[in-house]
């Protein structure tokens, strides 16, 4: 195989380059190249070895930032941290290609002279500062220039610098030797020696300028300051001329503007100003996204990548990109910020994620700990009920690249009801190593003996610790689950409290899967099968197990092929809505070879949203809550223009959402609905379908648009205030069949009664009128935008939230699932019923081989 080699630049001439074989190491990711260039740096002592030793925990500081010519100089291109080498795409060819080693996100906290990232900013930013022909000098003063020249200067000292030094009248710099004086000036950049010219030193000579800096270096040593401090206040000077180092800047032109911007995500300031930035102009702010996604063009002739940013409560921001480096150069940018200043299993994306990020989740790993928080975190769960005398963690080595430490406690002695203190606990450790095959080696540390035991999956290595030590502490039960975090401290909003979960992302990392599913299940894969309730007489839902993972069975009720294929056209449209926006809608995982059409999807832990409303009684706040993320639905589908045909509170899956004390909806299929589009109006199952159908849709079914799906969602945020899909009461009928009329004659339904609180009746009729209302508008061009109905509803949400919950007076109601329709037609025969017998009597005889003599205990 051809050889495919780069060279990697570094910010002092103490440091050489390093020339790299990425062909040497099969699938090699960027961050292996980046932990490569860490262990360069140790090798030729750049700094001291405290510097060094927690190197593994800063490894999302850096970057690799393209060294190309053929680029404008406004252009950044950094190689996201996913990038696999040698493989097609990511604009990768068989040129050498030339990076510069860089920090890429400085920390946000106090500056750190004597960690990795603190030492290495400090030689970038005198490289840049000196050397660099983009860096923006026009503006800064006359004593904040000389003053970062003199320290540049004061510190040009072979590596490592030693911090605690005293720099003296003694210290020798040999930059400042006569016999430099001509070489001196040269090195600089152009707009550094244009400062010169234009600044302080009106001279003309090189001469009386080289000797106007000896003078001012001279006068720093009399100081007798250490190296330490010259560096911080280096630091500060510069960042206080120049605050926006390190920030990255995006040329785009979104649909909305009619001349290119300059995008970028601060993350660098206050909680206030943080966000979406267009210039200076404000967009969002970084709690309102959700995720982002990088969009292929559709042909090439295009070239235009588009990022997707998800906003929770409006439309999606569109960032278009005249190349695919540029856009994933933003979305690295993106997702290394949320990694290192907000949580390190939190994402922008996840359709970018490492073979290491996939590992840390399988393993319910920590970020890099050090080791004092490792057993504090362990400490912590030998107060749970569930501890019973042993317990362990996982987390990333700090000094060591896929390396993990598995530190585990044991009780000491027996303790009596008193509670453990922390010298009842016994630690030890174990380390995991990623072998370069693929497998994972588990041994002691300390053992002399080096025996160690091999796993060729991680969810057996996991089994094999949970049978060795008991109960393992979850990253998702602790605030902070990496040390660094603590450096890249995000700011935390001061009316919510250092105590507060972060609350950047709407979702954290979803790969809860104990290993890879197959790729076609067969009925045997699943187990402990039980029925789900539901009104869809077409489809049978069941709860299942594959392994030890929970999941929906969904099988068409019939063998009837038009059943079949309209179930098949349900789950595609569901496919191309939950792929723009996977957070909104269920996720399916594969089809089961069975004789009838049958997949398995996501299980939804608390059934389906009008079930859950009516077994769990809402406070007035809480139910706005859900109407808003009913219209963030409705929102992903206005965005895509693909939509669900079906949308009614029952297709609403409800789920636990791990940042808040609230639940997360999601969307399901929607069921046979593009077969009964086919059928008349009057057809029995599109009779019960009328409350959700706008006036154009009945006249014309198969027609589905933004329109009519805005029309369902006014009939299913009345669900959710009524706590019923059968409308008799609300309609002021007195049967179901007259519901039929009440609806074809476009009338609507009125608020609900007073339930004795005049608060909530006021909120009730708010919502009636502002929103409710507005959806079931006779004129489809006249329904409310989602971005609309999500500023009414988050205006409503802040007068709910005044309203005590003494005010609710909810009964738990429960739901009836019977069918609908009672026809024949739909009526299983006897053949199937046969059919269904034999099934459930093999079933049940294929249980452990059951006999009568075991039953009986004989």
């Amino acid at each position: 195989m051809e050889s495919e080699r780069i060279t990697i630049l570094f910010p002092n001439n103490d440091i050489a380059n390093l020339e790299i074989d990425t062909t040497a190491t099969p699938d090699l990711e960027c961050q292996h190249i980046i932990w490569q260039c860490i262990d360069h740096l140790k090798n030729v002592r750049a700094f001291n070895d405290n510097a060094t030793k927690y190197a593994a925990m800063y490894l999302h500081a850096f970057g690799l930032q393209l060294v190309n010519p053929e680029c404008s100089d406004k252009k950044q291109i950094w190689l996201p941290y996913w990038h696999k080498f040698g493989t097609v795409g990511n604009g990768t060819s068989k040129d050498q290609k030339v990076y510069k080693f860089r920090i890429r996100h400085r920390p946000l906290g106090d500056f750190n002279p004597n960690s990795i990232v603190g030492e290495y900013l400090f030689l970038q930013m005198v490289d840049d500062f000196l050397h660099d022909p983009t860096f923006p000098l026009n503006d800064i003063d006359d004593t904040s220039l000389s003053l970062l020249i003199s320290i540049a200067l004061l510190l040009q000292m072979p590596l490592p610098l030693k911090n605690n030094e005293i720099v003296t009248r003694k210290t020798r710099i040999e930059q400042l030797d006569w016999s430099n004086l001509f070489n001196l000036f040269g090195t600089f950049s152009k707009p550094l020696r244009d400062a010169l010219e234009i600044n302080t030193f009106k001279l003309d000579k090189k001469y009386w300028k080289f000797y106007y800096l000896r003078k001012c270096v001279e006068g720093m040593k009399k100081k007798n300051m250490s190296i330490c401090e010259w560096k911080k206040i280096f630091y500060g000077k510069l960042l206080k001329n120049f605050p926006q180092y390190c920030l990255e800047f995006y040329q785009v032109q979104p649909p909305e503007y009619n001349s290119p911007v300059s995008a970028m995500l601060k993350l660098h300031c206050g909680h206030n100003e943080n966000g979406l930035y267009y210039g200076k102009v404000k967009e969002c702010s970084m709690s309102d996204i959700e995720g982002m996604n990088l969009i292929k063009p559709k042909n090439l002739q295009a070239e235009i990548w588009t990022i997707i940013v998800h906003l929770k409560e409006r439309a999606s921001k569109v960032l278009p990109f005249t190349s695919e480096e540029e856009a994933q150069s933003f979305l690295s940018m993106a997702q290394g910020l949320v990694k290192l200043c907000v949580r390190w299993d939190y994402f922008m994306s996840y359709d970018v994620l490492t073979r290491g990020e996939i590992m840390d989740s399988e393993l319910r790993s920590f970020g890099p700990l050090k080791d004092s928080t490792a057993e504090a975190y362990l400490y912590d769960l030998s107060k749970k009920p569930s501890f019973s005398g042993r317990g362990f963690l996982i987390h990333q080595s700090t000094s060591e690249y896929q390396v993990y430490i598995v530190l585990t406690c044991t009780q000491s002695q027996m303790q009596g009801q008193g509670q453990l203190a922390y010298d009842d606990l016994q630690f030890e450790r174990h380390r995991i190593a990623l072998m370069p095959e693929g497998g994972l080696t588990l041994e002691k540390e300390g053992d002399e003996s080096k025996e160690n035991q091999l796993f060729w999956k991680q969810v057996d290595l996991r089994r094999s610790l949970l049978r060795q030590f008991g109960l393992q502490a979850q990253p998702r039960d602790y605030p902070r689950i990496a040390d660094i975090n603590d450096e890249y401290k995000y700011d935390i909003d001061p009316d919510i409290g250092d105590d507060a979960p972060p609350m950047l992302l709407a979702r954290p990392l979803d790969l809860e899967r104990e290993e890879k599913l197959p790729s076609l299940f067969l009925p045997k894969d699943l187990t402990a099968e039980i029925a789900i309730p539901d009104k869809n007489i077409k489809v049978r839902k069941f709860k299942v197990k594959y392994k030890d993972k929970a999941m929906m069975k969904v099988q068409v009720a019939s063998n009837d092929e038009g059943e079949a294929e309209a179930l098949r056209e349900g789950l595609e449209r569901l496919e191309k809505l939950r792929r723009f926006k996977p957070q909104r809608f269920l996720q399916l995982y594969n089809i089961v070879l069975e004789r009838r059409m049958t997949v398995v999807m996501e299980l939804a832990p608390h059934g389906d949203l009008l079930t859950y409303v009516c077994g769990k009684p809402q406070s007035p706040y809480d139910k706005v809550e859900l109407m808003r993320q009913v219209v963030d639905v409705l929102q992903a589908m206005h965005e895509c223009k693909n939509y669900h045909g079906n949308i009614r509170s029952r297709k609403f899956l409800v789920f636990d959402d791990p940042m808040t004390a609230h639940v997360r909806l999601k969307m399901e299929f929607p069921g046979v609905t593009s077969l009964l589009d086919t059928k008349p109006l009057d057809h029995k199952l599109n009779l019960e379908r009328l409350p959700w159908l706008s006036p154009e849709r009945r006249e014309k079914l198969e027609e589905v648009t933004y329109e009519s799906e805005c029309y369902s969602v006014g009939t299913t945020l009345a669900e959710i205030v009524y706590r019923t899909d059968d409308f008799v009461e609300p309609a002021g009928v007195d049967s179901y069949d007259k519901v039929h009329d009440f609806f074809m004659e476009n009338k609507n339904l009125s608020p609900p009664k007073s339930c004795g609180s005049d608060d909530l009746d006021n909120l009730w009729k708010n919502i009636w009128d502002t929103v409710i209302l507005q959806c079931w508008n006779v004129d489809p061009n006249l329904r409310p935008l989602p971005n609309k109905l999500n500023h009414i509803l988050k205006d409503i949400a802040k007068e709910a939230e005044e309203i005590s919950d003494a005010a609710r007076k909810e009964e738990v109601l429960k739901m009836k699932y019977e069918d609908v329709c009672n026809d024949e037609e739909y009526a299983p025969s006897m053949k199937q019923l046969q059919s269904l017998l034999q099934q459930k009597n093999n079933m049940f005889s294929a249980k452990d081989n059951l006999t009568l003599g075991k039953l009986l205990g004989q």
